[in-house]
C-alpha cells in the first residue's frame, strides 16, 4: 500500500519492499506501532496501534487534510480528501463523495454493498491508486474498474467476487493483486499484460483451496516478487524459470512428471526466500532430488507431497529457518539430517515419517524454538535426548501418534521449554506425563502443559 501511494523513496541498492520494511522497523522503534511476533518463528508478522496513538492519528488526518473516515450516512466533506475509509455504519454514499476524487479507498464494511455504488464511484475516481475491498459483501466487480488506469493496489480478499471483468487487463500500473480466500474461479484474460505486477496473492494453501492456472505468457510478469496459489498445470513449470525476481512462491497440483523441469526452473530463482510445493493428491509421488542447486537465500520450505527419499540438498542448506513437511512419508528418519541445520528455528512434521523410531543427534537443532510432530501412526519411540540437544526449544506439540508410549529420556534437559501441547495422544502416554506419573519429573519445569482431546468433532483443552 505504501508503495502504491508513492510513499517509498527510491534507493539505488534496495527494492521498494526492502525500503518499506525499514520504515516499518523505524515506526516500531519509535513506539508508534506495536509489533506482533510470530510465536513459532520469532518473526515480525503484523502490527497493532495503541488506542491513544490511533486517536492522535485521526486528529492529524483532519488537521493535515490527509484522510477522512466515513462513519455514517450524513457525512459530507467540504474539502477534497485524498484518502477515504468507509466503515460499517456508512451504508449510503454521501452525495458529495463523487467530487472527493480520492487516491485511496478502503472499505471496512461487512454489510451488503450495492454494485451500483461501485459503478458510480469508479466512474468518478479516475486518480485512484489503492482500492481495498477486503471482507466486503460484494459479488460483482463492475467493468468500470478498468477505467482506474492509475490503480496500483487492489484487494478483493474474502469477498464473494467470482470473476474479474474483461476490462481488468487495462490496469497496466497494477503492482499488487490480492484475491486470497475469495470466490474467484479463475484469472482474467490478459493478466499477463500487467507487466508491473510485483505481488500476486491468489491463495494460501489450505485443504480444499484451489490453485489457479497461469497464462501461457507468464514469463512477461518478470517483476513478480510474490506468487502464491499458482497451479503447475499447463506448462507453467517451464515459464516459472523466467520469473527471476521471485522471493516468495507457492505452487500446487504438481505431478511426478513435472519435477525435472520444475527443479530446473526453481534453481533459476536466485532471490527466492520462501518456497511451498503441493503435490496433486496424496498418492502423487514427487522427486525433488533434482534440485541440485537450490536458491542460496532460501529460508522457508514447505513440502506437501509423498516422497520416497529425503532431498539431500535440504540438509546442507544452512540458510533454512522454517521447514514444514506434510504427507511426505519418508522411510528414513529426517531428524538426523535436519538436526545439522544451524539456523533452523521452526520444524513441523505432519505425517512425514513412517518409521518406528526418531533420533536427534547430540547437540543437534541449536536454534530450534518450535517443534511440531503429528500424525505419525507407526512411531513407537523417541530416542534419548542428550544434554545440549534442542537447547533453545520453547514450544513442542506432539499429536496423533497412537503408538508412542512415552516422552524421551533426557527430556528434562530441555531447559528453555515453555509450552508442551499433547493432542489426541493415547491414555498410557498421558498417564506418564501427569503428576505422579513416570514422566512427571521430565516435564515439571515446563510452565504450561495442555492436553487436547476430541469430543463431538471439537477439541477440548485441559491444563495439566
Amino acid at each position: 500500500m505504501w508503495e502504491a501511494e508513492g510513499f517509498i523513496e527510491e534507493h539505488p541498492r534496495k527494492t521498494p519492499e526492502e525500503v518499506s520494511s525499514n520504515y516499518f522497523a523505524q515506526l516500531i522503534d519509535r513506539n508508534l506501532l506495536q509489533p506482533v511476533i510470530h510465536r513459532d518463528t520469532g518473526e515480525l508478522k503484523a502490527c497493532q496501534v495503541h488506542d491513544l496513538m490511533r486517536d492522535i492519528a485521526i486528529h492529524m488526518f483532519k488537521k493535515e487534510n490527509f484522510a477522512a473516515i466515513l462513519t455514517n450516512r450524513r457525512n459530507n466533506f467540504e474539502e477534497v480528501q485524498r484518502r477515504l475509509a468507509i466503515q460499517n455504519t456508512a451504508i449510503d454514499i454521501p452525495g458529495s463523495m463523487p467530487e472527493l476524487n480520492p487516491r485511496s479507498l478502503l472499505l471496512f464494511n461487512d454489510q451488503e454493498f450495492p454494485s451500483s455504488s461501485f459503478c458510480r464511484m469508479f466512474s468518478k475516481f479516475k486518480l485512484l491508486r489503492v482500492l481495498d475491498l477486503e471482507g466486503t459483501k460484494i459479488k460483482i466487480l463492475p467493468n468500470e474498474v478498468g477505467g482506474l488506469i492509475h490503480l496500483r493496489y487492489l484487494s478483493s480478499r474474502r469477498t464473494q467476487i467470482e470473476e474479474l471483468p474483461v476490462s481488468f487487463q487495462r490496469l497496466h500500473n497494477l503492482q499488487t493483486l490480492d484475491v486470497r480466500d475469495s470466490h474467484l474461479k479463475g484469472l482474467p484474460t490478459g493478466i499477463e499484460l500487467l507487466t508491473k505486477l510485483r505481488h500476486l496473492n491468489l491463495n494460501k494453501f489450505r485443504a480444499g483451496r484451489r490453485f489457479y492456472k497461469m497464462p501461457k505468457q507468464t514469463a512477461s510478469l518478470s517483476n513478480l516478487q510474490t506468487l502464491s496459489g499458482a497451479s503447475v498445470d499447463g506448462g507453467f513449470s517451464r515459464e516459472l524459470g523466467y520469473l527471476t525476481q521471485l522471493k516468495k512462491l507457492t505452487i500446487g497440483e504438481v505431478k511426478g512428471e513435472d519435477c525435472r523441469q520444475l527443479c530446473d526452473s526453481i534453481s533459476q530463482l536466485k532471490w527466492l526466500r520462501s518456497l511451498k510445493i503441493v503435490g496433486l493428491g496424496y498418492d502423487q509421488e514427487l522427486n525433488l532430488q533434482e534440485l541440485s542447486q537450490p536458491p542460496q537465500y532460501l529460508e522457508k520450505l514447505h513440502l506437501v507431497c509423498a516422497m520416497k527419499e529425503f532431498p539431500q540438498w535440504i540438509g546442507s542448506h544452512n540458510c533454512l529457518r522454517c521447514i514444514a513437511l506434510t504427507n511426505c512419508q519418508f522411510v528414513k528418519d529426517p531428524l538426523i539430517t535436519l538436526g545439522q541445520l544451524p539456523n533452523l528455528v521452526s520444524l513441523c512434521l505432519n505425517n512425514a515419517y513412517v518409521g518406528k523410531q526418531i533420533y536427534c543427534t547430540s547437540v543437534g537443532f541449536p536454534k530450534l524454538r518450535t517443534l511440531i510432530i503429528t500424525d505419525m501412526e507407526e512411531l513407537e519411540e523417541w530416542s534419548r535426548l542428550e544434554e545440549g540437544t534442542m537447547k533453545s526449544l520453547q514450544y513442542l506439540v506432539i499429536g496423533s501418534c497412537p503408538k508412542l508410549k512415552m516422552l524421551p529420556d533426557g527430556f528434562q534437559h530441555l531447559a528453555a521449554m515453555q509450552q508442551l501441547y499433547l493432542v489426541g495422544m493415547p491414555e498410557e502416554f498421558m498417564k506418564r506425563a501427569r503428576g505422579g506419573g513416570d514422566d512427571h519429573l521430565k516435564v515439571r519445569h515446563i510452565a504450561e502443559i495442555r492436553t487436547f482431546r476430541e469430543v463431538g468433532g471439537k477439541y477440548i483443552s485441559v491444563l495439566l
